[in-house]
């Protein structure tokens, strides 16, 4: 009996950067399945889009940054954040001007500017030092 040939399953190409989507998660304060359920997307979904083995996709994306209160950009793959680090800090800039928007003003400082690992600048809500 002739063996199956295996096929190989290409990576999935991401509408969107996981990280930065946990983030916006987190900075709002809600858990995965409360985001899943305003989604209308099953728990699991949430928690490989978060993990990068499954893209949010270019319909759902927009969902996402209306429901998390956050632009599309932040939540958008990114090709190389520190090419663009000085048009994320104008962006920053702008985006603080505005009260609702001061998270993800944060959260681009930090991609322009990454902090050091040992005293993070920017640390992810809820891994404060206490």
């Amino acid at each position: 009996m002739a063996e199956m040939p295996t096929t190989k399953k290409s990576p999935v190409r991401l509408h969107h950067d996981p990280e930065a989507l946990r983030w916006a998660r987190l900075a709002k304060g809600w858990k995965q399945q409360e985001l899943a359920r305003e989604l209308g997307i099953l728990p699991t979904t949430l928690c490989q889009m978060e993990a990068g083995t499954r893209s949010a996709g270019p319909r759902l994306l927009p969902k996402v940054a209306a429901i998390l209160g956050c632009p599309i950009s932040i939540l958008e793959a990114k090709r190389n954040p520190s090419k663009h680090a000085a048009a994320l800090r104008a962006l920053a800039d702008l985006v603080e001007l505005y009260p609702d928007l001061v998270t993800c003003g944060t959260y681009l400082r930090a991609v322009a500017d990454p902090p050091e690992l040992e005293n993070p600048e920017f640390p992810l809500p809820g891994n404060e030092a206490a």
